[in-house]
């Protein structure tokens, strides 16, 4: 995780305590090389919804959806400007109930979703440039036990040769 952490310039969004709220926070992300560490409990029918590439309408290229026993990946299709990307939605089973850890890479219109630590999600998400916003929205009794954003700088020589 040292090579992750030279890849950090700049932390946008850290929060420590629980919290729960269905009001819907987003945070300018502009650069699209994005780390996002997120800690959830949710029990049957909560949810944590994180939405990426969301543009300014609020439309969202993909959204992350954390429930009790599963993990989401949603892209809706992108008809709009790319007749060939279709709607797309992956699922991952979450073995143990209580705190599920997730963590979501973004390198421009590639996504990596890693659940635990264990099971992974790839998809790309197309949107148009000026969708550099993050949304998060908490639903139902879900409490978020800790987040943070961090900007990559994706151009950094990590290995030192």
């Amino acid at each position: 995780m040292r090579e992750l952490a030279t890849l950090r310039t700049k932390e946008l969004l850290s929060l420590d305590a629980p919290r729960a709220s269905v009001a819907v926070r987003r945070f300018d992300v502009a650069g699209l090389q994005l780390e996002i560490d997120l800690d959830a409990r949710c029990g049957p029918g909560d949810f944590v919804e994180l939405g990426l590439r969301v543009d300014g309408s609020g439309t969202a290229g993909g959204v992350v959806r954390i429930e009790s026993r599963q993990v989401t990946l949603r892209r809706p299709g992108a008809a709009s400007y790319d007749r060939w990307c279709p709607d797309e939605e992956h699922a991952l089973a979450v073995d143990q109930a209580g705190t599920i850890g997730v963590r979501v890479f973004v390198d421009g219109s590639m996504t990596e979703i890693y659940v635990d630590g264990r099971r992974s999600l790839t998809s790309r998400i197309h949107a148009p440039a000026e969708s550099d916003r993050v949304t998060l929205r908490v639903g139902g009794a879900a409490e978020i036990d800790h987040v943070a954003v961090w900007r990559l700088d994706a151009e950094r020589d990590v290995i030192g040769r």
